[in-house]
C-alpha cells in the first residue's frame, strides 16, 4: 500500500489517461476514503494476496523444475480442485459486474 500512498496523481489526469479504469479507481479510492469498514478489509485482502504472492514466487524460485510435473499435474485435475477452480471463477466475475455497477 505504501506505492500506492506514494504515488497519488490528479483524479482527472487518471480519468483522461486510463478512460474506465481511471473512473473504477477514482471510485474505489472515494469508497477507501468514506467506508472505515471497507477500507480495512480491502487492505487485509490486499496483504493476503500479497503474502500468497510472495510463498509463490518463492517456491517457484527454489523448486526444482521437475517436481512440478508428477504430483502436481495429477492434483491439478483432481475434481475437487477443478471445482475450486470453477468456483473462484465465478466469484472473480461477480466481483467484476459489483465494480462495473458501482
Amino acid at each position: 500500500m505504501s506505492f500506492v500512498d506514494s504515488y497519488r496523481v490528479g483524479v482527472g489526469a487518471g480519468t483522461r489517461a486510463l478512460g474506465g479504469v481511471g473512473r473504477a479507481a477514482a471510485r474505489l479510492s472515494a469508497k477507501l476514503n468514506d467506508d472505515t469498514a471497507f477500507a480495512s478489509r480491502f487492505t487485509r485482502a490486499g496483504r493476503v494476496l500479497a503474502d500468497r504472492l510472495r510463498s509463490t514466487v518463492a517456491t517457484l524460485a527454489t523448486a526444482p523444475t521437475k517436481s512440478w510435473t508428477g504430483q502436481a499435474l495429477q492434483r491439478r485435475n483432481r475434481p475437487e480442485t477443478l471445482d475450486a477452480i470453477s468456483l473462484a471463477g465465478a466469484r472473480f466475475e461477480w466481483i467484476q459486474k459489483k465494480l462495473r455497477s458501482v
